[in-house]
């Protein structure tokens, strides 16, 4: 039985509120849930009757604005406010923006990563675009634009796996004897692990002696990384921010390293990664640098031991031994420690 208020009900036995929402290009009307409580269902009818009963003319672009002006705005940094604005403009409108959005097939969205390939953007880069391209759609999905999102299964490109790049030690010495003030910053960047905007937020108040605190870090949460004695003395008599460069400025420094160390494909994140590979390659374990680099899960961190196998075997093995049951007789145990 159905319970009508302002032209919204309720289904029995279901939560939430529904409508009868027109669809473009459709002969009749769709039930469609439009929030769990009657003020949301309430305000998302009136935008759906503002458009013209569901988006009769909604089209790409104005859906698309919406979608960076209320979900992106929301949800994303800064940095990836500018991406998704830039994507969505060169890429996204460029192809369908005038077309309704109702109107978008599977087939239109496997023509636009073709065209997207034309462009001779790396596989990574294609796949950045594709997701924000899902995403938009499954918030439309959400937001009762669209019945349902008409991404296709598969059809984001396969991302080969490549060795995270790490400096050697040869390589460490002349970056740390480079005049100051770039020296500086590549001795804070590998020995600190830190990303590039957070090594341009770090303040000597955030140093303590013998660590430095990095907060509003990419995962939103604040860590505790500990410097080595000779990095301690020099931070100690520096006063303000530590680094004087610019969030956005990562590719000029990194252009300003390669000219005066000769470092061909020096880039600004390498010194994280450097700082990762030596972490590691110290025995330092993967959970602790997990917590070092400030990743939220370990799947991010592990990507690290392709660069360093026998750390992996390490790992495989600990875990093996972890996994012997406890009912499991002394004399097998023995067994399997000779046979290594």
């Amino acid at each position: 039985m159905l319970k009508r208020h302002r032209g919204i009900y309720r289904r029995k036995g279901r939560t939430g509120f529904y409508a009868w929402v027109p669809i473009a290009g459709q002969p009749r009307p769709k039930q469609r849930l439009l929030g769990k409580t009657r003020e949301e269902a309430l305000r998302r009818l009136r935008d759906i009757q503002a458009d013209g009963g569901e988006a009769a003319a909604l089209t790409v672009d104005r859906a698309c604005k919406r979608w960076l002006g209320s979900y992106i705005a929301t949800r994303r940094n800064e940095k990836g406010r500018r991406m998704a604005e830039l994507w969505a403009g060169k890429y996204l409108l460029t192809w369908m923006g005038p077309r309704q959005l109702a109107r978008i097939t599977r087939e239109d969205l496997r023509s636009y990563r073709l065209w997207v390939e034309e462009h001779e953007l790396s596989p990574q880069t294609v796949a950045h675009i594709l997701s924000d391209a899902r995403c938009f759609l499954l918030w439309a999905e959400e937001e009762g634009f669209l019945n349902r999102s008409p991404f296709p299964r598969r059809l984001m490109p396969r991302v080969q796996q490549s060795l995270r790049r790490h400096f050697t030690e040869d390589e460490v010495k002349i970056l740390y004897a480079l005049p100051e003030p770039i020296g500086f910053t590549c001795r804070l960047g590998i020995e600190s692990g830190l990303r590039w905007s957070e090594l341009c937020r770090a303040d000597r108040s955030h140093f303590d002696g013998k660590a430095i605190s990095v907060a509003h870090t990419k995962g939103g949460r604040v860590r505790r990384v500990p410097l080595p004695a000779f990095l301690c003395d020099e931070i100690h008599y520096r006063v303000g921010r530590l680094v004087h460069r610019s969030e956005g400025a990562s590719g000029s420094f990194s252009r300003s390293v390669r000219l005066q160390s000769g470092i061909v494909g020096f880039h600004a994140h390498a010194m994280r990664h450097t700082y990762a590979h030596r972490f590691l390659a110290r025995g330092g374990s993967t959970e602790a640098l997990k917590e070092m680099l400030g990743h939220r899960d370990f799947a991010t961190t592990f990507r690290y031991l392709t660069g360093v196998p026998q750390l992996a075997r390490q790992e495989a093995e600990r875990i093996a031994d972890l996994s012997v049951p406890s009912s499991v007789p002394g004399e097998l145990q023995n067994d399997k420690a000779t046979t290594r």
